[in-house]
């Protein structure tokens, strides 16, 4: 049998700072468990870069800068879009606001995921994520919707509307805004999708997975079995 050569160059990326300890273990030796961010699809909250109210002040200071700029030609901007952001900027808490509403959104998604990841029994649920064919952002961002992984029996008893995602319940809560960050929605349907209800379950024989998602149960961490 002649020599066979296989050429392979898979796409490579570094991963985001999560702390000091982005590996947590290894279990086998070909698994190890990492920390990695989530970017939530169709979903977009206040940023909360600023860091600390003091750093905000300051944001505020350039915004405020950023108002002369504007009202003196010197920004190069959109007349209706100065016409729209002046008045918000000339408040001098554009980067206050936006801190404090950062901050109420992450608040909120703690409570939200801890709360529904939690079983009447004290197991916590696994968590279920659909992922698109394009897995990362260009910050190496896992790109998902992100759910509880109910029981087939809680799905059955549980209305869908009643298991939204976790990107979803953001925006009913009115802690984002809808906002498309992938070219597709569920099962391809196009830019301006909404963001489903609740991640669709596929049975075997089925057929095929909505175009653009892949699905990936992220069960709770075990700990590195100790050595003998």
């Amino acid at each position: 049998m002649d020599a066979v050569q296989v050429f392979w160059a898979p796409d490579g990326a570094s991963m985001p700072s999560l702390g000091a300890r982005p590996l947590v273990d290894v279990t086998d030796g070909d698994t190890p468990n990492l920390r990695m961010p989530v970017r939530m699809l169709s979903v977009d909250t206040p940023e909360v870069t600023a860091d600390t109210a003091a750093r905000t002040a300051k944001v505020d200071e350039r915004f405020t800068r950023l108002v002369e700029w504007i009202e003196q030609g010197k920004a190069p901007i959109n007349p209706g879009l100065a016409e729209f952001m002046v008045p918000k900027l000339k408040t001098g808490k554009a980067g206050s606001l936006q801190f404090e509403q950062g901050q109420a959104a992450s608040a909120f998604s703690k409570h939200d995921i801890a709360t529904k990841l939690a079983r009447p029994s004290g197991k916590p649920r696994s968590m279920f994520i659909r992922i698109a064919d394009a897995p990362f952002d260009s910050n190496h961002r896992l790109l998902a919707y992100v759910a509880p992984d109910y029981s087939a029996q809680e799905r059955r008893t549980i209305p869908k509307g009643r298991r939204p995602t976790f990107n979803l319940d953001l925006v009913t809560a009115g802690h984002a805004a809808p906002f498309v960050i992938y070219p597709r929605g569920t099962g391809g349907a196009g830019p301006g999708s909404s963001p489903p209800a609740g991640p669709p379950r596929r049975r075997p024989g089925s057929g095929p997975r909505p175009a653009g998602y892949r699905a990936v149960v992220l069960r709770p961490a075990r700990p590195a079995a100790e050595p003998a």
